[in-house]
């Protein structure tokens, strides 16, 4: 965070995006500075959410506020849910726009009960495919783990929200050109091997654009 933002009392930046899950790669982004909690970006979310999309959250879009808002706008949304929320025997919630599912699975090795609230009908999608897409949420996790490890998204350098925009934007950008990057086999095939081998190459090279189409594939027109 930058000092203005920290003397303002802002301790963190949100960070909201989707993910396709193809691809890898990120799409619409919500970007807020200060503490807000998740459950005030319900109607955020449903306008980011691609057609045929599901929203996948953690425990901090948790509420009854939250169900409503994707269930009035026919959105579909996968959420975990704490271990001390009631439902029904039949393993249902009941909130004021109708009713949601509840899916519960296991992680043996990490012993640990998942319970996850969901308004997808059974015939669309199984109780194991809502407990894997759950667990497919955990790449949202490794995405930002490593844009703010390894291209220092960790610290904002603007004082605006313009500009922790574009450093995003910016940031995003290297990430996907990380993603299109052919590395010689030697170096590895991982994101962070892919970026010391962009490191040893900027010392090589003595044009930008010459670099660039070094190190990204041409695309046949």
């Amino acid at each position: 965070m930058s000092k203005l933002f920290w003397l303002q009392g802002y301790r963190q930046v949100k960070l909201i995006t989707t993910l396709n899950q193809d691809t890898k790669s990120t799409g619409h982004l919500i970007v807020s500075p200060g503490q807000a909690h998740e459950i005030n970006f319900g109607e955020d979310i449903v306008k980011i959410l691609p057609e045929n999309g599901v929203a996948v959250g953690d425990r901090g879009f948790c509420s009854h506020k939250v169900f409503d808002e994707f269930i009035e706008n026919d959105a579909l949304f996968i959420i975990r849910i704490k271990s001390n929320w009631k439902w029904y025997e039949n393993y249902r919630i009941s909130t004021k726009r109708g009713n949601v599912r509840v899916v519960c699975f296991g992680n043996v090795q990490q012993k640990v009960d998942y319970y996850l609230a969901t308004n997808i009908p059974e015939h669309v999608m199984s109780n194991e495919e809502i407990g894997e897409a759950y667990r497919q949420r955990w790449a949202i996790e490794v995405l930002w783990t490593f844009l703010k490890t390894h291209l220092k998204l960790d610290k904002m350098m603007s004082k605006n929200l313009n500009g922790i925009m574009i450093q995003i934007d910016v940031i995003l950008i290297v990430y996907l050109i990380l993603q299109l990057l052919k590395a010689p086999r030697m170096y590895g095939s991982k994101l962070v091997d892919k970026l010391r081998y962009i490191q040893i190459l900027i010392r090589q090279e003595w044009n930008f654009v010459h670099w660039l189409n070094r190190v990204i594939p041409r695309l046949n027109m």
